[in-house]
């Protein structure tokens, strides 16, 4: 069963890692104001605005896939930009 898979694709390779434990944390957007230790439910999330992989790096120059799954719940993330030939985005790492 795979929970995790994150490819990290080069110009000239391609690293997979599969159900390692990848540290991973999201910012979200709220629905609403939510405060200090309120219990918060899936309607009070509006979307996801960042997603963050804090031990292990992707390359500026790298594109990604990030597979996340939850028993049936599914999350897809995925950035190509880097790899665009005519004019390349570098990733932007979070500080």
């Amino acid at each position: 069963m795979v929970d995790r898979i994150l490819a990290i694709l080069e110009p000239k390779r391609t690293t997979v890692y599969v159900n390692d434990m990848l540290e991973i944390s999201l910012q979200i957007r709220a629905r609403r104001r939510i405060e200090a230790f309120e219990p918060v439910g899936m309607k009070d999330f509006a979307g996801i605005e960042r997603v963050a992989i804090h031990n292990v790096t992707v390359p500026e120059n790298a594109g990604f896939i990030l597979l996340l799954s939850h028993f049936w719940r599914k999350a897809f993330f995925f950035d190509f930009r880097p790899l665009l030939p005519e004019q390349p985005v570098p990733i932007e790492h979070p500080k």
